[in-house]
């Protein structure tokens, strides 16, 4: 059972980013998926918003930076790309992505995202 909390109007799920990856690998000069989803219905619209928080600033995300979940559809996968530009190091660099709630209420959630570096 998910954690709850009260309000002075009731008791609610607390609402938590789903994903159905925690870590990606990004193959170098090309992209990958993963999707987010909510734990739990809001009463209202979540705007989140993904981008790199830290690490390799070759690793961006590439679609799915802003994600809408509504009472309708907030049970159902998003997906997000993220990609990983060429660069001429020979690093397999590292990046934190960071899921986060317009509004602030929902608490964050972060995905690593490393890079699979070609050069030799």
């Amino acid at each position: 059972m998910a954690e709850q909390t009260t309000y002075e109007s009731g008791t609610y799920e607390k609402i938590s980013f789903l994903t159905n990856k925690d870590s990606v690998k990004v193959p170098e000069g090309k992209t990958v998926t993963f999707k987010v989803k909510l734990s739990a219905q809001p009463s209202s619209d979540v705007l989140a918003t993904l981008s790199r928080g830290s690490g390799d600033e070759h690793i961006t995300v590439k679609s799915g930076s802003e994600l809408t979940f509504t009472p309708d559809n907030w049970n159902e996968f998003q997906t997000v790309t993220l990609e990983a530009a060429k660069d001429d190091d020979v690093v397999n660099g590292e990046a934190t992505i960071l899921i986060h709630d317009y509004d602030s209420v929902i608490p964050d959630k972060t995905i690593t995202a490393k890079e699979d570096d070609n050069d030799k």
